[in-house]
C-alpha cells in the first residue's frame, strides 16, 4: 500500500512532539522534586531545574504543562496524519 503523502508532513511535527514532550517531562521531574536550575549549574540541573526567583508554583507549574500539550498534540496530530493517510487512503 503506498502512503500518498510526503515525508516532511508527519516527520516534522513527530520532532516537534517529540522535543517539547522531553523537554516538558523534564520541567515536570525538576518541579515535582524541587530541583532548582540556573546558568551556572550542571547540565541536568541546567534542564530540569526552575528559577528559584519563581516563588509561585503556578508559574513553576505553566511552563512545563505547556510544553506537554504543545509536545503531545503535536505527536497526536502527527500519528492522526499517519493513520488517515495509512488507513483511509
Amino acid at each position: 500500500m503506498e502512503i500518498s503523502f510526503s515525508f516532511v508532513e508527519w516527520m516534522v511535527p513527530f520532532i516537534v512532539g517529540l522535543t517539547f514532550t522531553i523537554f516538558g517531562s523534564l520541567k515536570l521531574y525538576g518541579v515535582v522534586w524541587g530541583i532548582e536550575g540556573g546558568r551556572d549549574k550542571p547540565a541536568f540541573q541546567y534542564v530540569c531545574g526552575t528559577r528559584p526567583s519563581w516563588k509561585s508554583r503556578g508559574a513553576r507549574l505553566a511552563l512545563p504543562l505547556l510544553f506537554l500539550a504543545i509536545g503531545l498534540g503535536e505527536l497526536c496530530w502527527a500519528a492522526w496524519r499517519i493513520y488517515t493517510a495509512h488507513y483511509l487512503g
